[in-house]
């Protein structure tokens, strides 16, 4: 899966490339999220278990709220 979604941050817009993975455990699921060349966040969630910043430490608030906005994205 590869898609771009459009994505507000203290109103500056950004349009994010999303690559969703499926890792060979089952139940991993983790995506990639591109702002820029530079910047880009990777988030993981396990077996049903909050969505956790995979390259990030402290920030599993941040890969919560981005996790639920990927799901909920049709």
């Amino acid at each position: 899966m590869k898609e771009i979604i459009n994505l507000n941050f203290n109103n500056t817009e950004y349009e994010v490339e999303v690559t969703g993975n499926v890792d060979k455990i089952e139940g991993f699921i983790y995506y990639s999220l591109k702002f820029d060349e530079e910047n880009s966040i990777l988030i993981s969630k396990y077996d049903g278990e909050k969505w956790r910043m995979v390259n990030m430490k402290d920030h599993d608030f941040f890969a919560q709220k981005l996790g639920e906005i990927i799901e909920n994205t049709p």
